[in-house]
């Protein structure tokens, strides 16, 4: 006997447009909060550029920052930067100022607010790097034949492993497939 598959075909249709419909009219979920920094607040903001290699780094505490200029925002007012509680330089909304490679703490402190940054670490930026290497580190060299070798055979290990996955899935899909189409006769 054959059956009429028309119909439930047609009642899943219905069913996934009725559905589509009534989930374009509820109304989207919106939320609110309030924002981090209120109308009275104020807001501060360190960062480094390293502008050869494109990079900037923002900073915070335990921060590891790269590049030596570092550029300090404020929508506080005034300002003064004190580096380890030493007055550095002062100024209002941006201000920038080279620093040396290590560890550091920032404090940004005006008339009635202070943010600090602690223990910031800074590295050179990548002009001071280019073509000179730290003193005391030995260089590795890998010969050319030796780097091939190595490329072939992480090829060949992806490409084997790739291989073992991609058949067992395909064996697996096909024996669920067998084993759903056939049916014991009694």
């Amino acid at each position: 006997m054959i059956k009429n598959e028309g119909g439930n075909l047609f009642r899943k249709i219905l069913v996934l447009a009725t559905a589509l419909l009534l989930s374009s009219l509820i109304a989207v979920a919106t939320s609110t909060a309030e924002p981090v920094v209120g109308a009275n607040d104020c807001m501060s903001v360190v960062y480094t550029v390293d502008y050869n290699s494109e990079l900037s780094t923002l900073g915070g505490d335990n921060a590891v920052m790269v590049g030596d200029r570092v550029v300090v925002r404020s929508t506080c007012g005034l300002f003064k930067v004190f580096i380890d509680e030493s007055l550095y330089s002062g100024g209002s909304n941006e201000h920038t100022l080279h620093i040396s490679e290590g560890v550091y703490s920032l404090r940004l402190e005006g008339e009635s607010w202070n943010h600090s940054f602690l223990n910031m670490t800074f590295y050179p930026g990548s002009e001071i790097w280019i073509g000179e290497y730290p003193e005391g580190e030995e260089l590795v060299t890998v010969s050319s034949k030796s780097m091939w070798w190595d490329e072939i055979m992480a090829h060949g290990v992806t490409a084997l492993i790739i291989y073992l996955l991609s058949t067992t899935v395909i064996y697996q899909l096909a024996k669920w497939r067998v084993d759903r189409a056939i049916y014991p006769v009694v």
